[in-house]
């Protein structure tokens, strides 16, 4: 057994054993925040080990954000607009969100830990889905999904994202001009909507 004591880790301090897991030693470590945490060795050792108690990759997300300005990006105004439709009762989608109940979790009222939890497996071609429909936003409910994915998971297919909005089919339809009747059938066969919106829309 290599003696990690007293070895540092990058923001990391080993102090000493305080016991195993899994049939591995574990190190009580503590960091130069303050806080401490039981590692293995694996888990110090590694080369992309672990470097800090948890501060350091907020400490990158928080300078990412602001290097970026992420207030102007894709995933802010979907952050942004979960807050609208659970929040704000003069948002046009209210009433189908906050209005029946759905709210958005603590955690995810600061956009950084929004942008935390799910920035991992975020793309540009999916967008916010909840798992269980009449669910929170919140992180064990929510996921990026695919266009026809949501579809499938919404009530009765009543409602579709077109243009990074969430509303009604009738709405969106109404919006962009298009025929209803026909987008509607469609979707409920699983074609995707967008595709819809732009065939059936009226000259």
């Amino acid at each position: 057994m290599h003696d990690l004591t007293g070895r540092r880790f990058g923001r990391l301090t080993v102090l000493y054993v305080s016991g195993r897991k899994h049939n591995r030693l574990l190190w009580h470590c503590e960091c130069d925040c303050g806080n401490e945490i039981d590692l293995t060795s694996n888990r110090l050792l590694h080369v992309e080990g672990t470097k800090s108690c948890g501060c350091l990759r907020k400490e990158v997300s928080a300078k990412r954000a602001t290097k970026h300005g992420l207030s102007n990006t894709r995933i802010y105004k979907i952050w942004s607009g979960i807050k609208d439709r659970c929040l704000n009762l003069n948002d046009t989608a209210y009433k189908h969100y906050g209005g029946r109940g759905i709210k958005i979790c603590n955690r995810w009222l600061d956009f950084q830990n929004f942008y935390d939890d799910m920035i991992e497996t975020y793309s540009d071609d999916l967008t916010i889905d909840r798992i269980d429909f009449n669910g929170d936003y919140e992180p064990s409910n929510c996921r990026w999904a695919t266009q026809g994915e949501q579809v499938n998971n919404t009530r009765r297919c009543k409602f579709i994202t077109y243009k990074g909005e969430t509303d009604t089919v009738k709405r969106i339809c109404e919006k962009y001009n298009v025929k209803y009747d026909r987008v509607v059938r469609k979707i409920k066969s699983g074609q995707d909507p967008t595709e819809l919106i732009k065939k059936y829309k009226i000259k």
